[in-house]
């Protein structure tokens, strides 16, 4: 097994009290993990980037937006690097991937996180 190479944090997620696992060692494969406590989710972020296709408003040569048609602005196709995302659902996988990467799997906040329905 791989040495464990994150350290879960306590932090808030729009209002909520959740965890984050943040990097320890250079040879971390993810540079951030967030626990979602309303949809109960982990959104992990890879430290590996993929080149990703995305719009963005074009400028003129001032730096300034390309206005058309009204209130629309001029958008252009660019490529840029990006993080891989990942979201794991299941409870357990989530459970499971925490204890296999974080140095602290037994902070009480993962707890709290997991098994309080803040939907209420």
């Amino acid at each position: 097994m791989a040495e464990k190479s994150m350290l879960v944090t306590t932090m808030e997620w729009n209002g909520t009290p959740t965890f984050r696992m943040i990097p320890i060692n250079i040879d971390c494969p993810y540079v951030d993990v967030i626990f979602d406590p309303r949809e109960k989710t982990l959104a992990v972020i890879s430290s590996s980037v993929k080149e990703k296709p995305q719009m963005l408003p074009k400028l003129n040569d001032k730096g300034q937006l390309m206005q058309v048609r009204g209130n629309d602005y001029a958008q252009e196709r660019r490529i840029m690097e990006a993080y891989y995302e990942y979201y794991i659902q299941d409870l357990s996988d989530i459970e499971t991937f925490v204890k296999h990467f974080a140095v602290n799997a037994d902070h009480p906040v993962i707890k709290t996180a997991i098994e309080t329905d803040y939907n209420k």
